[in-house]
């Protein structure tokens, strides 16, 4: 176990390095962290945190469909992670499914006041929802 556990902590290693240097820039990178976060998940399925960075991940390589998926996997496993409410948001949002997106940003803010990011996304989800409402 202590093996498995090592490995899986270079996985993750490895996979944030990759998206956290990268993921910015390099869409193979961004792959390759995936597959990092993909292994770790397999090994040990109950970080959440490994669930909402492959979320990132998959937001990045513009799959909203799978980020949605981790995103709400990661909250089966911390219902407070405000990482995983944001990016759940964002998946929604790209998906144009704007009044559970607004949920997702709402309950973001509820748990971080001063997210920014959570703020602008939410009123843009708004400003969408009205145009389609017209």
């Amino acid at each position: 176990m202590l093996l498995l556990a090592a490995h899986m902590t270079t996985l993750i290693r490895l996979a944030f390095g990759v998206c956290g240097h990268a993921c910015g820039v390099v869409p193979n990178s961004r792959r390759q962290a995936a597959v990092h976060y993909t292994e770790s998940i397999e090994i040990v399925a109950t970080n959440p945190s490994v669930w909402a960075n492959r979320a990132m991940c998959w937001l990045k390589l513009a799959n909203p469909t799978k980020a949605l998926a981790d995103a709400e996997k990661c909250l089966e496993l911390d219902p407070k992670y405000t990482k995983a409410h944001f990016r759940r948001g964002v998946a929604l949002l790209e998906l144009d499914r704007f009044v559970d997106a607004c949920k997702a940003f709402r309950t973001t803010l509820d748990l971080d006041p001063k997210n920014a990011q959570a703020k602008s996304s939410m009123m843009l989800a708004e400003k969408k929802l009205s145009m389609l409402n017209r």
